[in-house]
């Protein structure tokens, strides 16, 4: 159904009531950032507080906002910036437009199946490998550490070659070469900027406010970096396709920031790597000594990223400048 005002409504009222039900009490009884709320350290809890009371301020605004838009849809609807904005076509594969909307994917099918493997190893980890063996895998560095940051390293470089494959007349030009910046930058992240590898110490300035005593930014006041790199990571996998298959105004802005678009089975897998969180886990299996399920999360969440990344490099290939015109051009 093509109705963007019921859309917007639906979403305004979505958002009202999801701005109304977060409280530091309902988020500690189902086990969300419950750590970082009952933390012994104090900047730790007052740094959760605060991303509680500031998400909640952003979803009411966003929620009224949109509500406004719904309202006042028709006035929208036949703005000349609104017209123009629906006119202007950006150029986009009819290969790749069929392939957002599968389900069954090549992309999708490895994440489903990195999703079991993770559980099966969480499961029966100690009964497979030896208590040394588990160390290996699950240390700062080790194994799992270290797949991410090299699935972050390949995912920027294939963002990049993208990029540059596309051209800079495409929106997507600037949207891969950021996201090439960005994977780049985690990687970095990941694995501290090699502090452990070369053996720098902490300087003092960092040991009083990083949490995990470590040479990097995300670890700075708290989780703070954490539960935001969870909500974002959400966001792109739910809220985006949601709005790029039926929200036809926001995907139009979609298509012009140039924002990458997980396929339908994707978006699925990784809907469900972003929510595997403790509560949620470990009522399906127990916990695995030595090993954080944020690690876990993060190295699926990587490899999100690169087969993300990987479906785009699939699909798009050399081509020029959006025509001025605004007429559509498919490839």
């Amino acid at each position: 159904m093509n109705n963007p005002r019921l859309h917007l409504f639906l979403i305004a009222v979505s958002l009202g009531a999801l701005a109304v039900w977060v409280t530091p009490e309902r988020l500690i009884l189902i086990g969300i950032m419950d750590n970082s709320l009952t933390s012994e350290v104090e900047l730790t809890r007052k740094v959760a507080q605060g991303e509680v009371i500031g998400a909640r301020i952003i979803l009411a605004v966003i929620a009224i906002a949109t509500l406004g838009a719904s309202l006042f849809w028709r006035q929208i609807a036949r703005s000349a910036i609104y017209q123009r904005n629906k006119e202007f076509h950006v150029p986009i594969p009819q290969s790749y437009e069929v392939y957002l909307r599968r389900v069954l994917t090549p992309t999708a099918s490895i994440l489903f199946g990195a999703i079991v493997v993770m559980l099966l190893y969480i499961e029966f980890g100690d009964l497979l490998f030896t208590a040394e063996q588990l160390w290996q895998i699950n240390r700062e560095d080790g194994l799992l550490e270290t797949a991410s940051a090299a699935m972050l390293l390949l995912a920027a470089v294939l963002s990049a070659l993208i990029a540059f494959r596309i051209g800079r007349g495409h929106p997507r030009f600037w949207a891969h070469l950021g996201l090439g910046v960005l994977f780049f930058l985690m990687c970095g992240e990941e694995i501290s900027w090699g502090q452990r590898i070369i053996g720098l110490e902490t300087p003092e300035a960092l040991q009083g406010i990083n949490v995990q005593n470590e040479i990097n930014l995300h670890n700075n006041f708290g989780y703070a970096a954490d539960h935001l790199f969870i909500l974002c990571f959400l966001v792109w996998a739910a809220l985006v396709p949601l709005a790029y298959h039926f929200v036809p105004p926001l995907r139009q802005v979609i298509l012009r920031l140039g924002i990458p678009v997980p396929s339908v089975g994707l978006a699925i897998a990784m809907v469900i790597v972003g929510l595997m969180l403790d509560p949620l886990v470990y009522r399906l299996v127990a916990p695995l000594e030595t090993l954080r399920l944020a690690e876990a999360r993060e190295t699926l969440a990587t490899l999100a990223f690169l087969l993300l990344t990987w479906e785009v490099k699939q699909h798009f290939h050399t081509f020029g400048a959006i025509p001025h015109h605004g007429r559509s051009s498919r490839i």
